[in-house]
C-alpha cells in the first residue's frame, strides 16, 4: 500500500482525493481494530482465572497486572500481531512482485 505525506501539496484533483480517501480508510480502519478489541470480553472462571480466547490457556497474572485488559496469552497476542502486520505490508502485491489477481 503507498503511502502518503499529509503534509504534500498536491495539484493533481485526483491525487488529492486518492490521498483524502486513504487517510479516511486509515482512520476507519483503526476504529474498527479499537472497536473489535474493547468488545472482546475476557473469559474468566468462577475462580478469576481468566483464559485466553485463542488457545484456552490460563493468561498469567504478571500479564494481567501489566495489561489487565488482557483476552490473549503472549504467543496468541503475537502471533495475532504479526498477522495484522503481514496484512498490513503485504499491500496488494504478492511476494512474487506480481499484481494480486493477474496471472
Amino acid at each position: 500500500m503507498q503511502e502518503f505525506d499529509i503534509d504534500e501539496k498536491l495539484a493533481d484533483p485526483a491525487d488529492i482525493a486518492t490521498r483524502n480517501e486513504m487517510l479516511a480508510n486509515h482512520a476507519r480502519i483503526a476504529r474498527m481494530r479499537i472497536e473489535a478489541e474493547s468488545s472482546e470480553q475476557p473469559d474468566i472462571d468462577e475462580n478469576g482465572v481468566r483464559y485466553c480466547l485463542d488457545c484456552a490457556t490460563a493468561i498469567p497474572e504478571d500479564r494481567i497486572t501489566v495489561l489487565p485488559t488482557a483476552v490473549r496469552c503472549v504467543p496468541c497476542a503475537a502471533a495475532r500481531e504479526r498477522i495484522i502486520k503481514q496484512r498490513r505490508t503485504r499491500g496488494g502485491i504478492n511476494a512474487d512482485g506480481q499484481a494480486q489477481g493477474i496471472g
